[in-house]
């Protein structure tokens, strides 16, 4: 049986990623900040939930090897947080999983870092080459784990992979460009969209996120990889609006404001690992019809 280390299982996306490896009939433990934001697992077989709590010296209670270890834990920008405090807070989580791996190496560590790494492009596209220059709390310290982990990784030989994630959107997102959009608009409040005309594919559906990940959870190389996600066939931001409109039969009540436009988010290293992009119109179509 496969045994996974879920860390944030209360958030978005670790609540999926417990929820899809339970499924899988894998051995789980879940980590949370708080027992009382347990999203599931308390009468479950095969899940086990531990606090894990960022903001002391206290590391993990485990005496596990896993085969795979999911890091979603992390303190956001929504957090209210500094970020100063969000750049202390999110390293330290990582360390303490760090030192874990040290005594206990796991095949595969997946760390769900975040396109913040990169700040402000003003290339056409992003892929695993561009440069980042984070620019807030929260994007540093994205990357200041992510080179943790990697050198942990070769200096143990275990494989990491850093994803670097748009938005990811499904039932329960939230603090994402679409999610926002979506709320905005099925409240029937005025949205206000900047750049019409700039290309869009900085999404992707927790699905295919969830696909990736189980994939990945698979591996049996010796690597350590970084690399952005992105969805297919990008459309232009007025295409976007307008979809989102007609898909809930309103009539458009949008203001369009000049901006910078921003770059598209090239797939295709992951796409080598086994990454099947998804169609961006599709996840906007999914987003609709799920929320």
């Amino acid at each position: 049986m496969q045994s996974i280390l879920v860390t944030g299982a209360g958030g978005f996306i670790g609540s999926y990623v417990v929820e899809h490896f339970f499924k899988r009939k894998c051995e789980i433990v879940q980590t949370l900040r708080e027992f009382s934001k347990l999203p599931l697992g308390v009468d479950r077989k095969n899940i086990t939930s531990i606090e894990f709590e960022f903001n002391n010296s206290k590391g993990l209670n485990l005496s596990n090897k896993f085969d795979t270890i999911i890091h979603c834990a992390a303190v956001l920008p929504s957090s209210g947080k500094s970020e100063q405090e969000q750049l202390d807070l999110n390293v330290l989580a990582t360390e303490k999983l760090l030192s874990h791996c040290t005594k206990f190496l796991p095949v595969n560590f997946i760390f769900l870092s975040s396109m913040s790494v990169y700040g402000e492009v003003f290339s056409t596209v992003i892929d695993e080459e561009t440069n980042p220059n984070p620019e807030t709390g929260y994007g540093k310290a994205k990357l200041i784990c992510e080179e943790m982990i990697a050198k942990h990784a070769q200096s143990n030989d275990y494989t990491a992979w850093n994803l670097r994630l748009p938005g990811v959107v499904g039932l329960g997102s939230h603090h994402n460009f679409l999610s926002d959009l979506l709320k905005q608009v099925k409240e029937k409040k005025q949205a206000t969209v900047f750049n019409s005309l700039g290309l869009f594919n900085n999404a992707i559906d927790i699905g295919s996120l969830l696909r990736f990940i189980d994939l990945l959870s698979q591996n049996t190389k010796k690597i350590q990889e970084k690399m952005p996600l992105g969805a297919s066939n990008p459309i232009t931001i007025s295409e976007l609006v307008s979809t989102i409109f007609k898909l809930l039969k309103q009539e458009e009540n949008v203001i369009y404001r000049q901006g910078i436009s921003g770059p598209i988010i090239s797939s295709e290293k992951a796409t080598e690992f086994g990454f099947d992009s998804p169609d961006v119109t599709k996840v906007i179509e999914e987003l609709v019809k799920n929320c």
